[in-house]
């Protein structure tokens, strides 16, 4: 198979009891295909600091990745112009969480939040402003 006949994309969905779900998908030219459910985790930004972060990259392709440089961009200027907050999806060794939060700043490896606190750009799976 070629790597141009697949794609990844995350769903979102909200179960019954109110939790956040996400499902990895891979969209190949033959149909649907579920890759795996995670229960998502909402945290607060003082606890990141706490948390482990692997080295790999959780995202699969190039365009994806630009997009969300390209977000992260955008997400900075909002914050630091109009204090703009936005949710943030990333992954740590644990799981999928997400947090609500300004970026005041980005690297070529990491957003930086409020107090110092950072997460590595190679572990944010996407970035929604508000």
């Amino acid at each position: 198979m070629l790597i141009s006949e697949i794609s990844f994309e995350r769903l979102i969905l909200l179960n019954l009891e109110g939790l956040t779900l996400e499902k990895d998908i891979l969209f190949k030219k033959t149909g649907i295909m579920e890759k795996n459910e995670t229960e998502v985790k909402w945290v607060e930004k003082e606890t990141i600091d706490s948390l482990i972060f692997p080295k790999q990259e959780v995202l699969v392709n190039r365009e994806t990745i630009q997009e969300r440089i390209f977000a992260l961009h955008r997400a900075t200027s909002l914050g630091n112009l109009d204090k703009h907050k936005v949710v943030i999806t990333f992954e740590d060794s644990e799981g999928i969480k997400k947090v609500n939060t300004t970026i005041w700043a980005i690297t070529d490896r990491k957003i930086l939040l409020k107090a110092g606190r950072a997460i590595p750009i190679n572990r944010i799976h996407s970035v929604k402003i508000n």
